[in-house]
């Protein structure tokens, strides 16, 4: 993830804008639906043999055990 930032001159540095690797913020990140790969919001729920899994709300596809 590239930001660019606007770096004011000083004794030691230039002035311009800088490119630099930053990080995601989690509330950023979405989960891939496993059917078609777009993002989808995570839903939970208790299966038959009463295993708690969570499943993809677009597709209704199990994503994993908790």
């Amino acid at each position: 993830n590239m930001v660019k930032k606007h770096q004011k001159q000083t004794q030691t540095l230039q002035a311009g804008i800088r490119s630099f690797e930053a990080s995601i913020a989690v509330s950023n990140v979405a989960y891939a639906d496993p059917t078609d790969g777009k993002a989808t919001k995570i839903g939970f729920k208790t299966l038959d043999d009463g295993r708690k899994v969570r499943f993809a709300k677009r597709s209704g596809e199990v994503i994993g055990d908790v």
